[in-house]
């Protein structure tokens, strides 16, 4: 005659820890809870119920990993990932080069340097005064950028590349920003 075989719980637990992994990529995973084992004790009742919670704690994971928050298994699971759409920063068109900023108060001259990322760096020219780009980017159809001046003046240039090609934007004062002024260019993007 056969022995018959139960299913028995292991010693070990499974916890789900709610939170991003290391990837960033939510991950879904149980270790298994159940083993034959005859000698064990632990009915055929108990098995069922491991199985239930087994079943309540993988919905609970594919739930949070359905609205975007990870899960984090257990070292020893198996883990199964599934991708996640991330937003990355893409320049829609190249600002470098000399340029001319037509100000509704001013002149200006930029001449910047554009990376991959879209980041700015760069020198500015107005009248006497000369400005470094203090930081700046263009991020698709958008240019923002700060210039210090060497008055002290910190000017905050915020745009846009129109239909036509051209930027146009406002600018402040960062020190003074009652000083405002409205921007154009004349070069086509």
């Amino acid at each position: 005659m056969k022995a018959a075989k139960r299913l028995v719980l292991l010693p070990t637990t499974t916890a789900l820890a709610v939170g991003g992994s290391f990837t960033g990529s939510p991950a879904v995973a149980a270790a298994p809870l159940l083993t034959s084992n005859p000698t064990s004790s632990g009915g055929l009742m108990s098995a069922s119920r491991r199985v239930l919670r087994l079943l309540t704690a993988m919905a609970v994971a594919v739930l949070l990993s359905v609205t975007g928050i990870g899960v984090a298994a257990p070292a020893s699971a198996t883990t199964v990932t599934a991708s996640r759409t991330i937003s990355v920063r893409s320049a829609g068109f190249y600002a470098g080069g000399v340029w001319d900023i037509y100000q509704s108060n001013a002149f200006l001259t930029v001449n910047l340097t554009q990376d991959g990322g879209g980041n700015l760096y760069g020198s500015a020219v107005q009248g006497d005064m000369v400005g470094t780009l203090l930081n700046g980017a263009v991020d698709g159809q958008n240019i923002y950028f700060t210039i210090s001046w060497s008055n002290g003046a910190v000017g905050r240039y915020t745009g846009v590349r129109g239909a036509d090609g051209r930027l146009s934007g406002t600018t402040f004062d960062l020190n003074n920003p009652v000083s405002q002024a409205t921007w154009v260019t004349s070069r086509t993007f």
